[in-house]
């Protein structure tokens, strides 16, 4: 399976494949059919949306996903999961890990 049918499927399973298709630029069959089918490989231009919704590089989405969860899949599948409060105060605690001791800049 590739990273972009991963994605997709994780977003379709929490938003619906036509909301997804409407929020990216694409058909709801496109969508579905590079999720189902590991045939369907998008077009370039479709990859390049993809990419932005994701916002991950292009070669990344044609990368093989491994049957083992990496750490950044659990995270991104939490993402799409949380409310909008629950984003911001995931970024703020990011931040705050981000932030060096006696850095006094941030």
């Amino acid at each position: 399976m590739k990273r972009y049918q991963k994605l997709i499927i994780t977003a379709a399973d929490e938003m619906g494949y036509t909301p997804l298709a409407r929020t990216i630029g694409a058909p709801s069959t496109s969508i579905h059919e590079w999720a189902t089918q590991s045939y369907k490989i998008p077009h370039y231009k479709s990859l390049e949306k993809i990419a932005a919704y994701f916002k991950v590089p292009i070669p990344t989405l044609l990368m093989e996903v491994d049957d083992v969860r990496s750490r950044e899949d659990d995270i991104v599948e939490a993402l799409f999961k949380m409310t909008e409060g629950e984003k911001e105060s995931v970024a703020e605690f990011i931040k705050q890990l981000l932030q060096l001791p006696g850095d006094s800049s941030k």
